[in-house]
C-alpha cells in the first residue's frame, strides 16, 4: 500500500473559501479555494482504497493518520520523508502492519553505539516524541532498521548522494535490503494514480465545478468511486489474461467502461449482464502496454530561478534505459556507521 495527498482547485465562491481556505504568500492569495485529499492505495491495482478530505491549511500528515484506521494486519504502508515520523510508525505497528518511507537528510543519523545487522543496515531506537494537539495514539517508541545507498548512475539520481529509508521490518533475512529500496519506488504508483485522476478521468479540467462545500465532497467522492470501478475492471482483465495491472491501460479502460454502460442502458430487466461484462474484460485485455522502463530522474527545469539546472536546447536528453535493466543494477548498499567523507552529503 502507499499513502500520499493531494490538492484539488475548487470553483472560486465565499462558501468554498471559508470551508476549505486557499494557499497565499507574499503577493496574495491564490486564484482557487483548494481541498486537500490524502489518498491510501494498492500500488499493485492503482485502487485507491480510502480517502481523506481536509482544508488546505490541515497537513496531510493529519489525514494519513486517519487512513491508518482502514490499514490491516501484515500490510506493508510505503510514504514519503514528509509523512514518515517515529509516531506515525508506532501507528501503524498498532495496526499491526509494517512501514517503509524515506528519510530527509539529518533525521535519525547514525550514532555510535547502534547496532549493525548481517546486511549492513542498522537497528535503532526512536524514543517517543513530544504530545502534539493532533492526539495521535500515545507513543512509547519504536525499534526501527535504517538503509543506506547510493546510485550509480546520474541518470536515476544524484551519484554520490546517500539515500536513506527506515522500515519496522527489521530482519533482514525475511527482508533483504536490496528487495526493500527496489520495493520503495513502487511507492510512486499512488503519484501514477493521482495523475489517472486529474489528468485523464477529469480530462484536465483544473478546477471542479460543485460551487458548494458539499458539492465538492460528493464531487471528489464520485471521482474517486469510479476511478475504483475502472481499475477493479482492470484488475479482473489482468487476472484473466496473466498480465501485471500496470500493463493495461487505464485510458483504454475508462474509454470501454463508457461504451459497456451505454449498451447495459438498453439491455431489459430480467436480461444478464455478464455478457457484457466478458466482452468487457476481453476488450480490456486486447490493449497491453509495453513493458515499463526505468524512470530517467531528469532535474532540469525552465524556470532560471530554482534549485535544479536550467533547460538547455543544445543538450541532448539523456539516453533511455534498456528494458531489461533493473533499478538493483544501480545500487550501491552502504555502511551507515562508516565515517562520512568530506564532501559527502545526505538525503
Amino acid at each position: 500500500m502507499a499513502i500520499d495527498g493531494t490538492v484539488f482547485k475548487t470553483a472560486d465562491t465565499p462558501a468554498n473559501e471559508h470551508a476549505f481556505g486557499r494557499s497565499s504568500n507574499q503577493y496574495g492569495k491564490g486564484a482557487y479555494p483548494q481541498v486537500r485529499g490524502v489518498l491510501l492505495a494498492e500500488c499493485g491495482s492503482h485502487a485507491v482504497v480510502g480517502l481523506q478530505l481536509d482544508r488546505y491549511d490541515v497537513s496531510e500528515v493529519h489525514g494519513a493518520h486517519r487512513l491508518l484506521s482502514q490499514v490491516g494486519a501484515n500490510m506493508l504502508v510505503l510514504m514519503d520523508a514528509g509523512i514518515t515520523s517515529g509516531g506515525f510508525l508506532e501507528h501503524l505497528r498498532t495496526q499491526r502492519a509494517h512501514g517503509l518511507g524515506a528519510l530527509e537528510a539529518g533525521v535519525w543519523e547514525p550514532v555510535s553505539g547502534q547496532r549493525r545487522l548481517s546486511d549492513g543496515t542498522v537497528l535503532a531506537w526512536i524514543a517517543p516524541s513530544r504530545p502534539t494537539q493532533a492526539h495521535y495514539p500515545v507513543q512509547q517508541g519504536v525499534w526501527v532498521r535504517i538503509i543506506s545507498y547510493r546510485l550509480t548512475d546520474s541518470r536515476l539520481g544524484e551519484v554520490g548522494q546517500v539515500y536513506r529509508l527506515v522500515t519496522t521490518l527489521l530482519n533482514p533475512r525475511l527482508a533483504p535490503a536490496l528487495t526493500l529500496i527496489a520495493l520503495y519506488h513502487e511507492r510512486w504508483e499512488v503519484e501514477l494514480v493521482i495523475d489517472e485522476i486529474k489528468t485523464h478521468e477529469r480530462a484536465q479540467r483544473k478546477v471542479l465545478r460543485s460551487k458548494t462545500p458539499q458539492g465538492v465532497v460528493q464531487e471528489l467522492y464520485g471521482l474517486f468511486l469510479a476511478h475504483y470501478a475502472v481499475r477493479v475492471m482492470l484488475a479482473r482483465a489482468a487476472v484473466e489474461a496473466g498480465l501485471d495491472p500496470d500493463r493495461l491501460s487505464f485510458s483504454e479502460g475508462l474509454f470501454q467502461l463508457t461504451e459497456v454502460l451505454d449498451l447495459a442502458l438498453i439491455l431489459e430487466p430480467e436480461q444478464s449482464i455478464e455478457p457484457l461484462l466478458r466482452h468487457l474484460s476481453h476488450s480490456i485485455g486486447l490493449t497491453v502496454l509495453p513493458m515499463r522502463r526505468l524512470r530517467i530522474n531528469r532535474r532540469e527545469v525552465k524556470q532560471i530561478y530554482n534549485k535544479y539546472q536550467p533547460k538547455k536546447r543544445d543538450v541532448p536528453p539523456p539516453k533511455p534505459f534498456e528494458p531489461g535493466e533493473q533499478f538493483l543494477d544501480f545500487v550501491e548498499m552502504l555502511d551507515p556507521l562508516a565515517p562520512v567523507l568530506i564532501g559527502e552529503t545526505c538525503a
